[in-house]
Parts: structure tokens; sequence; C-alpha cells
């Protein structure tokens, strides 16, 4: 089911959203879990390093609002 609440990339990545990003980029990325591997496995590592990056702009975003 999908979170309409989530509208911006600030609201997405909250702590309690994260199983959500997890779930989406596994969907994505083709995990099968009997075989526990991506059918795309460069897509799912370029994900995580995006939102590394955006977890990174989030907090730089916080610290200046403070």
């Amino acid at each position: 089911m999908m979170d309409l609440s989530v509208i911006t990339l600030l609201i997405a990545i909250k702590t309690h959203r994260y199983d959500i990003l997890v779930k989406a980029t596994k969907l994505t990325s083709g995990y099968d879990d009997e075989s526990q591997a991506y059918r795309s496995p460069t897509y799912a590592m370029n994900m995580g390093t995006t939102l590394k990056k955006c977890c990174g702009v989030a907090l730089l975003h916080v610290l200046k609002k403070i």
C-alpha cells in the first residue's frame, strides 16, 4: 500500500519509514527472497548510496534550521 502522506524526500527518509524505503528498493531492484539475490544488484547498491547522500542533505537542512 502506498503512503500518500509521503510528498517530499525529507518526509520519506524519516526513521519510521526506513522499512518502506528498504522494501521499495528491494521491489524495484528485483530482490528474490528465496535466492537472496537481486536481478539488478547495481541498482540496489546505487539506491543505497543515493539514500545515504539524501540523508546527508537532510541533516544539513535540519542543522541550518537550528
